[in-house]
């Protein structure tokens, strides 16, 4: 939980910051949701094409919405963990200002794309 709170403070670095827990973190969570939901379908390849990837089960609903909940409660601590690294940035000044840029546009992303695909 340590790397939670230091991330919230924006005390890791804004590259560290924005690379891992802005960019890779994020990628895992959409890769286990997608593949969650791909093996819980009937037909993966039609989910796939029409990029609908409800489960049909109810409790796999349940594991996915808990999961979105999950990443959203991340995503919320990682944007404002970036938000304070870039405030706390020594190096040069557009760094900071494209990367409280794009995490705005990416939560706003994250949530759009959670809901077209899973609700």
């Amino acid at each position: 939980m340590f790397f939670i709170k230091k991330l919230w403070q924006g005390d890791y670095t804004l590259g560290k910051s924005y690379w891992f827990f802005g960019n890779i973190v994020p990628l895992f969570f959409f890769i286990f949701l997608i593949s969650f939901s791909l093996l819980c379908q009937d037909n993966a390849l039609d989910a796939l094409l029409n990029l609908k990837f409800i489960p049909p089960l109810f409790y796999q609903k349940i594991i996915i919405i808990f999961v979105c909940i999950i990443f959203l409660i991340y995503s919320v601590i990682s944007t404002v963990g970036i938000w304070r690294s870039a405030n706390k940035h020594q190096g040069k000044k557009y760094w900071a200002i494209l990367a409280k840029i794009t995490i705005f546009i990416a939560l706003f992303s994250y949530i759009k794309d959670i809901i077209k695909f899973f609700f």
